[in-house]
């Protein structure tokens, strides 16, 4: 579907024109990054505004406690909004320009389809799908390491992503692009993991409406990673066997490493999926035997 049936304030963050690679060409990159900055504290002041209103009007939002809980709330629920938002867009009639992902996931159809009538769209994309993992760092205090590290890497691979001209299909440096692009779409679908870390300081999680979003949750989000991680990896193969070592070869092994941590984020989610209260027993077991 043509990128001009998506919503005009979307197109005025994450314009229609061919982005060229960063640092090339200042005026072009400087107009995006402007447009990035103004999208970032629309969200933030958003975020703002919601923790004031919870605060005044849910009571059980205002007992959170540590207090810095409540941004982990609003950043997680902000982006389960967000990227349920981005792949329900066909759908819905929100967001047509979503549909190019689907066309790469189901058929492949990088060239005619996605990549180059569309590549510069793919990456506005990754700036939405990126806004709340940069808001997070600079406002949600406390964060597990390994969900910093995830965060800062997911900030580095959209980067990489637009420092990329998508025009040559056969370069190292567009596969590299075009990995990210699968990492961000296959990661949107199991979104409902980000709503239940949210809810998970609000409820109790053995209430039976939790349990089953957990479970359907860890379902969801499995399937993906199995997905996205096997496409990764033939990629990645791919790139390294294909014709002679160039320096992108480095970058793409940079990316493998950076994606590894990432995967590890995903791994020590999937074990809290599975296990959400084994934490909390240990750390009171651990409190009783100190007071004994």
């Amino acid at each position: 579907m043509p990128p001009s049936q998506d919503p005009e304030w979307f197109k005025f963050f994450i314009h229609d024109r061919p982005l060229p690679a960063l640092f090339t060409t200042f005026d072009e990159t400087l107009d995006q990054l402007v447009k990035s900055a103004l999208f970032l504290s629309l969200v933030a002041a958003i975020w703002f505004a919601v923790h004031a209103l919870l605060n005044a009007i849910y009571p059980r939002f205002a007992a959170i406690s540590p207090t810095h809980k409540k941004w982990y709330v609003i950043a997680n629920v902000s982006k389960f909004l967000m990227l349920g938002l981005a792949f329900s867009g066909p759908f819905t009639g929100l967001f047509p320009s979503w549909q190019i992902h689907y066309d790469v996931l189901l058929r492949d159809q990088w060239v005619d389809t996605a990549w180059t009538t569309h590549g510069a769209l793919t990456k506005r994309w990754a700036l939405w799908y990126a806004a709340t993992d940069a808001l997070a760092l600079m406002i949600v205090p406390k964060m597990p390491t390994s969900t910093v590290v995830h965060h800062w890497i997911t900030v580095a691979f959209v980067l990489m992503l637009w420092s990329v001209n998508l025009g040559d299909d056969s370069s190292v440096a567009t596969n590299i692009a075009k990995l990210i692009d699968v990492y961000g779409c296959w990661s949107a679908f199991p979104c409902s993991v980000n709503l239940l870390l949210a809810l998970r300081v609000l409820y109790d999680q053995t209430q039976p409406v939790m349990v089953a979003l957990r479970l359907l949750s860890f379902a969801v989000y499995v399937v993906a990673c199995a997905l996205n991680w096997t496409w990764q990896v033939k990629g990645i193969y791919a790139c390294l066997v294909a014709g002679e070592l160039t320096v992108w070869h480095g970058l793409l092994l940079l990316y493998a490493a950076g994606l590894s941590l990432v995967v590890y984020d995903d791994i020590v989610l999937m074990k809290w999926l599975l296990h959400p209260t084994s934490k909390k027993q240990k750390q009171t077991k651990t409190k009783q035997e100190k007071d004994e």
